[in-house]
């Protein structure tokens, strides 16, 4: 009988641990389930992060590859640019040798027109005499003094006036008229009247003007 209290006690220790231990196995799930909801939180944020890194990864595959393919045609016409360019260097280089004819060359037909728009009233040409022998020719000298005025552009014109109905004043008018037309005065630096003479013409007396115009060395 002596020993009977002590049984009891041990029986109620034994009570309390248990309920201790099922209090903490409680929690411990309580606990558990909180941390299972986080995961599974924490599990679907990433995997909406990653979906979304996904498609921006492949959203910039898909740019990449248009750009890619962008480069292509842009090479594509950058070479036939430069195939064009070729092109136009090597026929550049065959007529670069008439270069300089071009921007040399004389424009007559607007000199011929200043000539029948300057002519005094009855009077008619009797003839021109137009040459540009400069064009062709290589000048061995750098001033321009010192070349040889044969060469240079220059026009020759004879006009017949009736005697009665060309005085001289309407004659030297003509001469007045050429020096004052831009388009006739174009790479011709001087006009003048070189020469009268007396004639007849149908049994008429007239007059035959010699106007002589003349580039300069350039």
């Amino acid at each position: 009988m002596a020993n009977a209290p002590s049984e009891v006690h041990f029986r109620v220790n034994l009570i309390s641990d248990q309920v201790n231990t099922l209090l903490r196995q409680r929690a411990f799930q309580q606990l558990s389930v909180v941390a299972s909801v986080l995961m599974v939180a924490a599990g679907t944020i990433l995997a909406l992060l990653m979906t979304m890194h996904l498609a921006t990864a492949i959203r910039m595959r898909s740019g990449t590859q248009s750009k890619i393919r962008e480069i292509g045609d842009l090479q594509k016409i950058c070479e036939d640019l430069d195939h064009q360019k070729k092109r136009a260097t090597q026929r550049a280089n065959a007529i670069a040798p008439l270069l300089p004819i071009a921007r040399q060359r004389v424009a007559w037909a607007p000199k011929l027109a200043a000539v029948a728009a300057a002519l005094p009233p009855g009077a008619g040409v009797v003839s021109i005499r137009a040459s540009q022998s400069d064009i062709f020719v290589v000048r061995a000298s750098a001033n321009a003094k010192q070349q040889n005025e044969g060469g240079l552009p220059q026009m020759a014109i004879a006009i017949l006036c009736a005697a009665s109905e060309a005085p001289s004043d309407n004659l030297g008018a003509f001469v007045e008229n050429l020096k004052k037309d831009e388009a006739f005065m174009n790479k011709f630096d001087s006009v003048q009247l070189t020469a009268m003479e007396q004639d007849s013409w149908a049994s008429k007396p007239v007059e035959i003007l010699h106007v002589h115009a003349q580039g300069t060395p350039k």
